[in-house]
């Protein structure tokens, strides 16, 4: 009985203050999930022993690899293990085995390979094994496995590749071939003279007989890559990214660029143009049950031929988003398709260029009618470690959030009905999000990703510019002595403030990693300032003990002395919290103000809150609770034992505050004198990211491994996301390292390049349109260089406009040189223990 009264106690004190009850339970907030969906398919395959069983395989780190038993309806993660998946291969003849190439390693859920490295049994709900790895730091798609494939005969028999490529500065990476016979126990490596390695396909009866695609065309192999002869009529503009042969006739061959789409009907001799009406081209697949029917994946849309593509037919439909990568064809009902969408941020295959966007409708979708419609059919993949939320400070309805090592950030303008994507390196591994308070439109972030530690956004996040590590490590001032210039590598950059008054002024502090995450050129942890919105940093953190392991997670400005500003520090993704330190002359000294925060724990501080009315006051979100202080930060006292990451007060009426706890949100009408449980349909997890509307209708919370989930006092109207295009893109490659924008050149005055080619240009008059560089080599992009190339040759020539020869459709393309026979090394490699450190080394997207 004593038991009895104690709970009904607990629960009284846990309510006080809550308006409204549902049973025992507050509802005053009555929470639901509001999924943040994106797209970045690199593959889905579907097995043709047991077409229930599907993977899909995502281009981001956490995602990685998802598993269907019911076609699609629902899935659930078997593997994040923090890599981008490539290429997916299915076996023939077992559902459950499949082999997955990423950027470092190929991995298996075949548990009875031997030449394991890696067990993720139990993680994720199954088992994979690491059998291989490319012995490349991670990065470019140059070092990343392009293309996996096993032999519709054996399952024992598998190919990948390494893409290989690349020009300077970054070096040039030599194409590799794998190959096994005993299902990854053992694997053989040929290096070819190739440019690069985009695809393998092999003969359905012979495995030893394979075609490779590269930048300059299609190669053919009658003795499993050792020799290689390039077949007559294939070299493309772009490189061949997909080719796929008739499993009833292997005579029968597709193959496709980005631009272009040819089949043979006599395995390569001769060559016929369907392309048709497709243009900016990633996949074109042939039914496995009917093959007349083939579909195309395109960035314009899904289309399908059913005479063996003659013709072509527009299935888009009701798809109201066009940015199309993967199409896949289920094995016995060619009117069911998937698709998948990508803005082609780390795609390893696709041709095309990068560009800046906010996208909607991303995910992935099923047709069982032949394209004639389509409905979304990812049920079970959602952001669910989302951390960082912002809130506008101008529009009631409009946040974003964002999740480390994942899709990018996502934004919602009607209170997360709808949610719409942006990806750049900045998103990929963001920290914090922050709005100026001038102008609506302006963002800033923060980020640990190469090339891309800040980034500043002026249309809404349509299009940012970035800037690189370097700036941070050009104003350094006292921390000099902690860098090491002859370490290449980035900076963690994670608290982020922006003054109130003046948003070209922007402080931002730095993390000493220790997790392992690649190196870091600067140890310890630095707070920075800019005064021209970001273009340049200089480090501005006397007094503060910089040589010390921890994270500067949030920075906080007085907003009616903008000269006052408080740092919060703790151990996440470093080692040690050291509390809050105070500078009172906007950020030249600081000094500890932790009088009050008793304990390793209390010194863990992951944010703090100010009362704009009277600043004075300010809460802290601690690892042992919630601290409010009085007087400023100099002593604080402890309200709430709840375990915080996050807190926030309505910006109209700020006595009111939400705070992100292990034991769900709390929420205070006192400004944090007293708290209350509200978590009315509200999952149990570990509380991350807050954010809460300028008038206190809309809350959001981020539950790790949950997701985000939003409540509101009242309804708000959905509206329907439109895709928008900053019409600002550049290539791929250089998109992922920030080769793009320069210090002054943002999005908008970034001259208009080669990369901007859709095909080889012809005129001098096309060529003028773009500005070139002295040196195309410095474009890194083989195909862009062969632009860049002909341009120049044209300059120099003077050389009228070329007509344009158009073949016949019905002609076949011949070629009047001979096959060239390329001669490789072959090396044996029985097992890659000896290599696992490179997988290790400078982990990231």
């Amino acid at each position: 009985m004593t038991i009895l009264f104690f709970l009904i106690y607990i629960q009284i004190a846990n309510a006080q203050g809550c308006e409204k009850f549902i049973g025992s339970k507050c509802a005053e907030l009555e929470w639901e999930r509001a999924e943040a969906k994106s797209g970045d398919v690199a593959e889905i395959v579907i097995s043709p022993s047991n077409p229930n069983t599907m993977y899909v395989g995502f281009e981001v780190n956490i995602h990685s690899l998802y598993k269907s038993t019911d076609a699609g309806k629902t899935w659930r993660r078997i593997d994040g293990g923090g890599d981008h998946t490539k290429d997916i291969a299915i076996s023939p003849k077992n559902p459950n085995k499949v082999y997955f190439a990423m950027s470092e390693p190929v991995e298996t859920t075949d548990t009875t390979i031997r030449s394991t490295v890696r067990s993720d049994k139990g993680r994720f709900g199954g088992a994979t094994k690491m059998i291989l790895v490319t012995g490349e730091s991670a990065g470019p798609s140059e070092s990343s496995f392009s293309t996996i494939e096993i032999f519709e005969q054996n399952d024992k028999i598998i190919y990948a590749a390494l893409k290989g490529g690349g020009v300077e500065p970054f070096g040039t990476i030599k194409p590799k071939i794998f190959k096994t016979t005993n299902g990854g126990n053992s694997w053989t490596e040929l290096i070819p003279k190739l440019e690069d390695v985009n695809v393998i396909a092999i003969h359905p009866t012979n495995h030893e007989h394979i075609y490779v695609g590269s930048g300059d065309g299609i190669y053919e192999s009658l003795d499993s890559g050792k020799t290689l002869k390039k077949i007559k009529g294939t070299r493309a503009r772009g490189g061949f990214i997909s080719i796929e042969l008739q499993l009833d006739n292997p005579d029968v061959i597709y193959i496709a660029s980005s631009s272009e789409v040819f089949k043979s009907e006599d395995s390569g001799a001769n060559w016929k143009d369907i392309k048709g009406q497709l243009s900016d081209i990633h996949r074109v697949r042939v039914s496995r049950s009917n093959p007349n029917i083939l579909y195309a994946s395109t960035f314009n849309g899904v289309f399908r031929s059913d005479d063996f593509g003659e013709t072509w037919q527009d299935k888009t439909s009701n798809l109201k988003a066009k940015n199309i990568q993967i199409v896949t064809i289920h094995p016995k009902n060619p009117d069911i398709a998937f698709i998948g969408h990508s803005n082609l941020w780390s795609s390893v295959r696709a041709e095309l260029r990068y560009e800046m966007a906010l996208l909607a409708n991303q995910g992935i979708y099923k047709t069982t009618n032949g394209g004639n419609s389509w409905f979304r059919s990812d049920e079970g993949i959602f952001e669910f470690s989302l951390e960082e939320v912002a809130v506008s400070p101008h529009k009631p309805n409009e946040a974003w959030v964002a999740a480390v090592a994942s899709r990018g950030g996502y934004k919602t303008i009607d209170a997360a009905h709808n949610w719409r994507t942006t990806q750049i390196q900045t998103l990929h591994y963001p920290m914090r999000i922050k709005y100026s308070m001038q102008e609506p439109d302006k963002i800033y972030i923060t980020s640990w990703h190469s090339g891309g530690p800040f980034g500043l956004s002026e249309d809404g996040g349509a299009s940012w510019k970035l800037t690189n590590e370097d700036e941070y490590f050009n104003g350094l001032n006292r921390g000099r002595s902690l860098y090491n210039s002859n370490i290449r590598g980035h900076i963690h950059v994670h608290g982020l403030a922006v003054d109130p008054n003046d948003d070209s002024i922007v402080y931002s502090g730095s993390v000493r990693e220790a997790r392992g995450q690649g190196e870091f050129p600067l140890e310890g942890a630095h707070i920075f300032k800019s005064t021209d919105t970001g273009k340049t940093w200089q480090e501005s953190d006397q007094g503060f003990p910089h040589e010390k392991r921890t994270a500067i997670h949030d920075i906080q400005i007085d907003p009616k002395n903008t000269n006052v500003i408080y740092a919060a520090t703790t151990k996440h993704e470093s080692s040690d919290g050291l509390g809050i330190y105070k500078s009172t002359d906007a950020g030249k000294t600081w000094k500890a103000v932790n009088n009050g925060l008793s304990g390793r724990e209390s010194l863990n501080v992951g944010a703090l809150t100010i009362h704009p009315e009277n600043t004075q006051l300010l809460i802290a979100a601690t690892g042992s609770g919630l601290y409010k202080s009085t007087n400023a930060g100099q002593t604080w006292k402890r309200t709430s034992s709840s375990k915080s990451f996050d807190v926030e007060h309505v910006m109209q009426n700020p006595s009111i505050v939400y705070a992100s706890t292990n034991d769900g949100v709390l929420k205070s009408k006192d400004f944090g004198d007293t708290w209350y449980k509200v978590n009315y349909k509200l999952p149990k997890g570990e509380g991350q990211g807050i954010g809460v509307s300028i008038d206190g209708n809309v809350i959001y919370t981020a539950v790790k491994k949950e997701g985000v989930y939003v409540a509101r006092f009242k309804p708000v109207e959905p509206i329907e996301p439109v895709s928008v295009f900053s019409g600002k893109g550049f290539d791929f490659a250089m998109g992922q390292f920030g080769i793009g924008p320069g210090e002054d050149e943002g999005p908008e005055d970034f001259p208009v390049g080669p990369e901007h080619f859709e095909e080889e240009p012809k005129t001098l008059e096309e060529c003028r349109q773009y500005e070139l560089p002295d040196d195309c080599i410095t474009l890194r992009n083989p195909n862009i260089i062969r632009a860049c190339e002909k341009c120049k040759e044209l300059e120099k020539k003077e050389e009228e406009p070329v007509e344009e020869i158009k073949v016949p459709e019905e002609e076949k393309i011949e070629i009047v040189e001979e096959p060239e026979v390329i001669e490789i090394k072959e090396e044996k490699k029985p097992n890659i223990f000896v290599r696992i450190v490179n997988f290790f080394k400078g982990l990231f997207g």
